[in-house]
């Protein structure tokens, strides 16, 4: 191929607001030549009016929309470098893009031999080397996966029995079939060839959830065999209710040497996790058309740890669309806050307010509305909507959204413009991306018609009072804070630590809460660009609960975080009393210093030897004076052992005691206690259960003791890098406990006292969270005499290449530049 130009597609094949490119793969036999043509096609779209809402026209009516059924493909890039390529033909000339082997395969095996076939591809259709492109079509990838008639789902070529296991599938989702075959160990392998197919690398990409929920027809491929996404969904479905069975099937199995746990902890598999969100993320209708998120965009994070991603942004990129509080929106978005202040503004002349389109000379970015707001205009019609009816202003009424910026019958709220001069050209799906529309470089004043029914002391020039106006622009304030607060901006200039600084502002501002910092969910900076460690306020995926094993098989290698799953489960404790998250903030001037309040409980006194691998040591036993298996354990150490709490997050069973008791007179004596070993082989299920618990709870932790300053006689659980003399905090809007490590401060400034004499502020990093037992539901705040309440400052140590820290300030002051 010597001779043959790269592909230019700024230069060949430039995009408009709201279009694609679409591959049209020529035809052609196995062992022909990839040929094919790039075509830029429109996305379909609803006409959409200044605030996102459906103009009267209501139907598409932009030229050219897509007519084209096309097909979107999902799969895996791979790791190297492009070994082959495919030929793209423009004008009759021959031009070459560079592909990797496995979307080579996909594209050889999902080729017609007869027709012509069109494509969505990400690495043929977006120009991979040109982020502002990238920033631009990204924000569409939900709608162009929404509208494919199908999208492919490619695993790569037959191997390791995928055609085996294709087949078992039908025979997992025979209900009549599905006991015998977890219990006869003559199915290991069939179980083993389905288990090889769900650890396949696409089912750990983040970009395939939103591809595949967004899907209204998913088929997957593998070699020459294909399965539609139900049933393979239903086979893992059925895999993970009856994993304990098919455990034990591969226990007792001579051809996989009667492995204790050769299927790992299958509910942290991809798979699994995706056919969960497949059913939990989305709401859909019977269709498969209508989309409704279920998910804060925190809980979707906590959720889908497990799904990776080349770009680390993507971590948050990749599933914004699947957020019912998020609107991604590109970086050329028009910031609404800032353009109401020139939308409404007084007529210094008059003794009535207007509204008034200034005067734009370049293109604006409408936000893009979820079913969030299109469920309000719905409620609106059936008289429900209050969040936008003017209340603060004193104002009764539904409103109706519609074509005008607000719209309703005579004895409602309304709020309508006389003329509207961007009715015509807004085209916005209120589940698609941010549509950027030509404002008219004209400048026009639009009059409000009145706010209530009543005609009575209308002014005849169909202007607004100030009261009325007052009220009107309570509207549309609320309207437009309503929009922006859910605008994520998506924009690959910037660093991973400001893509993960701004989803933290995002979530503690809408949920109140700090419980995000303590669970692990952060990618690793990019090496490439020689990006700076992460501060330890922002937490690491490093420290995720289980990692991929020999096999890709999921085991557990941390405790759970005591928090849960923020934005997902019920809140397992309540240490700060349900006091919100208040007087935290990122330094304008430093924003890798995070500032948060709380109160100092004690510091760290004694601390015993980890439980690594689930074993509790020996003297964790002789720390609460417990030598004698006959005896009941003490209530504060088998309790703290479980956190005080059963697998549900509720309050352990009594019997729990003697499940404790009867699980440590099986150590050996004098010993440790191994746990995984307990668990492998059968033991009583009261037993079986508390030992799953603690290991949830204890693996890798230190227990340890405080100085008894305000603490005496209690227990608590700690990282293992806990160290003698860290502080004890419990921070406003954390649901646990959390542990803080002083330094002097090189950053901050020096605080000099009456007398004149400085001195420097102090720093803590933050090491994680903890348990204490006795202080998990608020009991601080019966503390005899008042914890002191402190400010504390997240800001870098001195040292270069040490980790970010967290400063205490003094009665609740901010020493912060």
């Amino acid at each position: 191929m010597a001779g043959i130009r790269l592909y230019d597609y700024r230069k060949l094949t430039p995009l408009d607001s709201g279009q694609i490119r679409l591959l049209k793969l020529h035809p052609g036999e196995v062992s022909s030549e990839l040929r094919g043509q790039l075509i830029v096609n429109n996305i379909k779209s609803t006409n959409r009016g200044p605030m996102g809402y459906q103009t009267k026209s209501g139907n598409d009516t932009r030229a050219g929309a897509s007519t084209i059924d096309y097909r979107a493909l999902s799969y895996t890039w791979g790791t190297g470098h492009p070994s082959n390529h495919i030929t793209i033909l423009h004008d009759n000339e021959p031009y070459t893009i560079p592909i990797k082997p496995n979307l080579e395969d996909a594209l050889i095996q999902l080729r017609s031999a007869d027709v012509a076939l069109f494509f969505w591809i990400d690495a043929l259709c977006m120009d991979q080397n040109d982020n502002q492109e990238k920033s631009s079509q990204i924000p569409m990838m939900s709608e162009i996966y929404k509208q494919a008639a199908s999208v492919c789902i490619w695993l790569g070529r037959e191997e390791k029995k995928s055609d085996l296991a294709l087949c078992f599938i039908k025979r997992c989702v025979n209900l009549d079939d599905i006991d015998h075959l977890c219990q006869d160990p003559k199915y290991a392998e069939e179980w083993d060839a389905l288990l090889s197919l769900m650890r396949r690398p696409w089912f750990n990409r983040r970009w395939i959830v939103q591809e595949l929920v967004r899907a209204t027809t998913a088929i997957i491929y593998c070699g020459n065999k294909s399965q539609p996404w139900q049933e393979f969904a239903d086979a893992v479905s059925l895999f993970s209710f009856k994993q304990d069975d098919i455990r034990k099937l591969f226990q007792r199995s001579e051809q996989y040497n009667h492995h204790p746990d050769y299927i790992g902890d299958l509910d942290e598999l991809g798979a699994v996790k995706l056919v969960y969100a497949w059913d939990n993320v989305f709401r859909k209708s019977e269709d498969g058309l209508f989309h409704e998120n279920l998910l804060s965009l925190e809980a979707l994070v906590s959720f889908l740890t497990v799904f990776e991603a080349s770009d680390p942004r993507d971590t948050l990129y990749a599933i914004l669309w699947l957020a019912k509080d998020a609107k991604p929106v590109d970086r050329h978005a028009t910031n609404w806050g800032e353009r109401l202040k020139d939308i409404i503004r007084e007529d210094q002349n008059s003794q009535r307010e207007q509204f008034v389109w200034e005067k734009v000379e370049s293109p604006l970015t409408l936000p893009r509305l979820g079913s969030d707001i299109d469920s309000r205009r719905r409620r609106a019609s059936s008289g429900s909507m209050s969040e936008y009816d003017g209340q603060d202003d004193s104002q009764d009424g539904r409103s109706v959204l519609s074509g005008n910026l607000l719209h309703s019958d005579p004895d409602s709220l309304h709020i309508s413009a006389a003329v509207n001069p961007l009715e015509a050209v807004v085209e916005q799906d209120e589940n698609s991306y941010p549509t950027r529309v030509e404002a008219p470089p004209i400048r026009i004043t639009q009059h409000l018609t009145e706010i209530s029914g009543n005609t009575a002391g209308r002014n005849p020039k169909g202007s607004l009072s100030k009261d009325q106006a007052r009220k009107a622009k309570g509207v549309l304030r609320r309207m437009v804070g309503s929009i922006e607060g859910q605008r994520v901006i998506v924009n690959y200039e910037k660093s991973v630590f400001d893509v993960c600084r701004d989803f933290l502002e995002f979530v503690i501002l809408r949920s109140k809460s700090l419980d995000i910092l303590c669970y692990p969910w952060a990618p690793e900076p990019d090496r490439n660009k020689n990006e700076r460690p992460l501060p330890t306020w922002i937490p690491s995926l490093r420290n995720s609960a289980f990692a991929v094993g020999p096999n890709r098989a999921y085991r557990r290698v941390n405790a759970d975080p005591l928090v849960g799953k923020p934005g997902l489960d019920m809140k397992v404790y309540n240490a700060h009393k349900d006091h919100p998250a208040t007087g935290w903030s990122v330094l304008p001037e430093n924003p890798r210093i995070l500032v948060l309040r709380g109160v100092v409980l004690d510091t760290i006194g004694q601390r015993f030897t980890p439980a690594i691998e689930g074993v509790i040591p020996l003297d964790w036993l002789d720390a609460v004076g417990w030598t004698d298996p006959k005896v009941s354990p003490p209530d504060v150490f088998w309790r703290t052992l479980v956190g005080n709490r059963d697998a549900h997050g509720k309050r352990p069973p009594s019997h729990w005691k003697r499940a404790c008791k009867d699980t440590f007179s099986r150590r050996p004596q004098s010993g440790d206690l191994n746990s995984k070993d307990l668990l492998s082989y059968n033991c009583p299920s009261a037993v079986y259960h508390f030992l799953k618990r603690m290991q949830c709870v204890t693996w890798k932790r230190k227990l340890v003791m405080f100085e008894k300053h305000r603490m005496p006689n209690h227990l608590g659980l700690a990282p293992a890098k806990v160290k003698k003399g860290d502080l004890v905090c419990i921070l406003h809007g954390c649901s646990v406990p959390v542990i803080l490590r002083k330094y002097v401060s090189e950053s901050l400034p020096v605080k000099v006292d009456q007398s004149g004499w400085g001195s420097r502020n102090v720093e803590y990093e933050w090491v994680g969270e903890c348990y204490v037992h006795g202080f998990m539901d608020g009991e601080a705040g019966r503390l005899p005499g008042n914890p002191q309440e402190d400010s504390a400052t997240l800001s870098p140590l001195s040292n270069p290449g040490d980790s970010l820290t967290l400063s205490l300030g003094d009665s609740g002051k901010f020493y912060i530049r």
